[in-house]
Protein backbone atom coordinates (compact mmCIF):
# COMPACT_ATOMS: atom_id res chain seq x y z
CA UNK A 1 0.00 0.00 0.00
CA UNK A 2 1.35 3.44 -1.13
CA UNK A 3 0.92 6.84 0.74
CA UNK A 4 0.86 7.57 3.86
CA UNK A 5 -0.69 10.17 6.70
CA UNK A 6 1.39 13.13 8.54
CA UNK A 7 -0.54 15.41 11.67
CA UNK A 8 1.50 18.85 12.12
CA UNK A 9 0.46 20.53 15.56
CA UNK A 10 0.95 23.57 16.26
CA UNK A 11 4.04 24.51 18.49
CA UNK A 12 2.07 26.22 21.03
CA UNK A 13 -0.38 22.93 21.62
CA UNK A 14 2.64 20.49 22.08
CA UNK A 15 2.08 19.98 25.48
CA UNK A 16 -1.46 18.86 25.57
CA UNK A 17 -0.70 16.47 21.88
CA UNK A 18 -0.60 12.83 22.51
CA UNK A 19 0.45 10.34 20.01
CA UNK A 20 -2.50 7.78 20.40
CA UNK A 21 -1.59 5.55 17.96
CA UNK A 22 0.43 5.39 14.62
CA UNK A 23 0.02 2.98 12.31
CA UNK A 24 0.13 1.78 8.33
CA UNK A 25 -2.66 3.32 7.23
CA UNK A 26 -3.89 5.86 10.02
CA UNK A 27 -2.56 8.06 12.92
CA UNK A 28 -4.62 9.22 16.19
CA UNK A 29 -3.51 11.93 17.95
CA UNK A 30 -5.44 13.84 20.73
CA UNK A 31 -4.83 17.48 21.41
CA UNK A 32 -6.77 18.20 24.83
CA UNK A 33 -10.55 17.13 24.32
CA UNK A 34 -10.25 16.82 20.62
CA UNK A 35 -9.14 13.56 18.92
CA UNK A 36 -8.12 13.70 15.49
CA UNK A 37 -7.74 10.67 13.12
CA UNK A 38 -5.92 11.06 9.82
CA UNK A 39 -6.95 7.75 7.52
CA UNK A 40 -5.02 6.68 4.30
CA UNK A 41 -6.92 3.95 2.85
CA UNK A 42 -5.80 1.48 -0.11
CA UNK A 43 -6.88 2.54 -3.78
CA UNK A 44 -9.02 -0.01 -5.97
CA UNK A 45 -6.34 -1.55 -7.20
CA UNK A 46 -4.75 -3.06 -3.29
CA UNK A 47 -5.64 -7.06 -2.84
CA UNK A 48 -7.56 -7.66 -0.23
CA UNK A 49 -8.93 -3.88 -0.29
CA UNK A 50 -12.37 -4.78 1.67
CA UNK A 51 -9.99 -6.74 4.35
CA UNK A 52 -7.51 -3.66 4.95
CA UNK A 53 -10.70 -1.43 5.38
CA UNK A 54 -11.94 -3.46 8.07
CA UNK A 55 -9.25 -3.86 10.06
CA UNK A 56 -8.01 -0.25 9.62
CA UNK A 57 -11.71 0.67 10.62
CA UNK A 58 -12.03 -1.59 13.49
CA UNK A 59 -8.25 -0.79 15.20
CA UNK A 60 -9.25 2.84 15.21
CA UNK A 61 -12.47 2.30 16.89
CA UNK A 62 -10.24 -0.12 19.44
CA UNK A 63 -7.75 2.70 19.55
CA UNK A 64 -10.11 5.09 21.03
CA UNK A 65 -12.32 3.26 23.05
CA UNK A 66 -10.78 4.34 26.00
CA UNK A 67 -10.08 7.66 25.22
CA UNK A 68 -11.50 10.64 27.11
CA UNK A 69 -12.97 13.43 24.84
CA UNK A 70 -15.70 15.71 23.62
CA UNK A 71 -14.77 15.88 20.20
CA UNK A 72 -12.95 13.67 17.04
CA UNK A 73 -12.30 14.13 13.68
CA UNK A 74 -11.79 11.78 11.20
CA UNK A 75 -10.28 12.99 8.03
CA UNK A 76 -7.98 11.71 5.20
CA UNK A 77 -8.00 9.85 1.87
CA UNK A 78 -10.18 7.00 1.57
CA UNK A 79 -10.10 6.44 -1.62
CA UNK A 80 -13.54 5.28 -1.81
CA UNK A 81 -16.70 7.06 -3.48
CA UNK A 82 -18.62 7.80 -0.74
CA UNK A 83 -22.08 8.49 -3.62
CA UNK A 84 -21.91 4.94 -4.92
CA UNK A 85 -24.02 2.17 -3.01
CA UNK A 86 -21.36 -0.96 -2.65
CA UNK A 87 -19.68 -2.94 0.02
CA UNK A 88 -16.90 0.06 1.21
CA UNK A 89 -18.89 2.31 1.12
CA UNK A 90 -21.78 0.38 3.76
CA UNK A 91 -18.64 0.01 5.44
CA UNK A 92 -17.29 3.33 6.14
CA UNK A 93 -20.79 4.06 6.75
CA UNK A 94 -21.58 1.90 9.37
CA UNK A 95 -17.98 3.53 10.95
CA UNK A 96 -19.56 7.10 10.79
CA UNK A 97 -22.83 5.53 12.42
CA UNK A 98 -20.77 4.02 14.82
CA UNK A 99 -19.02 7.64 15.94
CA UNK A 100 -21.97 9.64 15.54
CA UNK A 101 -19.57 11.20 12.36
CA UNK A 102 -21.46 13.13 9.80
CA UNK A 103 -20.14 13.72 6.02
CA UNK A 104 -19.39 17.88 5.74
CA UNK A 105 -20.06 18.17 2.24
CA UNK A 106 -21.81 21.43 2.46
CA UNK A 107 -18.84 22.74 4.37
CA UNK A 108 -17.23 22.29 1.25
CA UNK A 109 -16.80 24.65 -2.22
CA UNK A 110 -18.68 22.34 -4.89
CA UNK A 111 -15.54 22.33 -6.82
CA UNK A 112 -13.72 21.14 -3.78
CA UNK A 113 -15.56 17.85 -2.72
CA UNK A 114 -14.82 14.47 -2.16
CA UNK A 115 -14.41 12.38 -5.51
CA UNK A 116 -13.29 9.19 -6.85
CA UNK A 117 -10.47 11.12 -8.25
CA UNK A 118 -9.53 12.72 -4.56
CA UNK A 119 -10.81 10.18 -1.93
CA UNK A 120 -10.39 13.06 -0.02
CA UNK A 121 -13.30 13.81 3.08
CA UNK A 122 -13.22 15.19 5.96
CA UNK A 123 -16.21 13.33 8.62
CA UNK A 124 -16.81 15.73 12.02
CA UNK A 125 -18.53 14.45 14.97
CA UNK A 126 -19.45 16.56 18.28
CA UNK A 127 -20.76 15.22 21.03
CA UNK A 128 -19.72 14.77 24.99
CA UNK A 129 -17.68 11.10 25.23
CA UNK A 130 -16.86 10.25 28.74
Amino acid sequence: MGGGVAVFVKKALGGVTKLVKAATCYIIIQVGQFVLADVYLPCAATPNRTEILIDCLACILNDIADLHYSYIIVGGDMNIDVAKDNELCTLLHNFCQDLDLMFVYNKLPISDRATQRSGQLLMLHQYQHQ
